[in-house]
């Protein structure tokens, strides 16, 4: 098992990490592999001309894949404003990654992570196993995350960072964009111990504006969630759900109006905005 385990590393590295044209000044990567999502890489290299974010995925896992029908290769490369990159390196040069000896775990889920930082002729590589935020191993993989979540932009690239956010213990998959429809993005799963910061999520609306929860990349929840989410749904006057087919069968369980649920935002928006 474990030289297949191997041989599998090897391969998603072959396909997800290209070298990267010299020179470099610094190089700091986390190749994920996600226990239930495709491999991901998420790459900041730092050269004299400025910082770049590179993602990669591909549009279904490589593990159990035939390498002679490859998955279809996903990428965004894109530059880090100055002043944000400057954050990022500053606390990589605070954290000290040729440091980090992480101790060893593992497990059947979470999502394993095999880590490489580079700085001049100094380099460090190390793996660990769903690391806890609060350790260093953890630290670096958060610094890059939480970089890439504020630079990328392109659908794909949201989706997979959604996918890894689960993974990365960073609370409840929920992000709000206010307009002329507010929108309520719930994304991968949801669990008891979430229903606080869900209820503060919940608060952040006017009641009486339309409303969009965006639900085409759940997962599941838990039906202890139920009457919360059942009162905040009676609670606004213009309410829409767009939701994944996952999503769907939670919203038919609380038996939300089905004139009120779509499978995408396009068609939710639509109604929302119906004379």
């Amino acid at each position: 098992m474990d030289d297949f385990l191997k041989e599998h590393f090897q391969r998603v590295r072959q396909v997800l990490s290209p070298p990267e044209p010299e020179p470099v000044r610094q190089v700091a990567e986390a190749l994920c592999f996600p226990a239930f999502h495709p491999e991901t890489l998420l790459r900041v290299v730092d050269r004299t001309e400025g910082s770049t974010i590179l993602f990669r995925t591909t549009d279904s896992g490589l593990w159990g894949s035939e390498e002679s029908t490859e998955p279809t290769e996903i990428e965004e490369r894109t530059f880090v404003p100055f002043e944000r990159a400057k954050q990022f390196w500053d606390a990589m040069s605070e954290l000290n990654p040729v440091s980090i000896r992480p101790m060893e775990s593992c497990g059947c889920d979470g999502m394993s992570i095999n880590a490489m930082f580079q700085a001049g002729d100094q380099k460090s590589e190390f793996e660990t196993w769903s690391p806890e935020l609060d350790t260093p191993e953890g630290r670096f993989v958060e610094l890059i995350y939480d970089l890439a979540w504020d630079v990328l932009q392109t659908p794909e690239a949201v989706l997979g960072l959604e996918h890894l956010h689960c993974y990365l213990k960073k609370g409840p998959g929920v992000t709000v964009t206010t307009g002329s429809v507010n929108r309520l993005r719930i994304f991968g799963s949801l669990s008891f111990g979430d229903e606080g910061a869900l209820l503060a999520y919940f608060s952040e609306f006017d009641l009486n504006e339309p409303l969009l929860v965006d639900m085409t990349n759940f997962d599941g929840m838990g039906t202890c969630l139920y009457p919360e989410f059942i009162k905040f749904a009676n609670s606004h006057q213009n309410i829409a759900w767009a939701v994944s087919p996952n999503a769907r069968h939670h919203v038919e369980a609380m038996r939300f109006p089905k004139e009120t649920c779509f499978d995408t935002t396009d068609d939710a928006i639509q109604w929302l905005n119906r004379p």
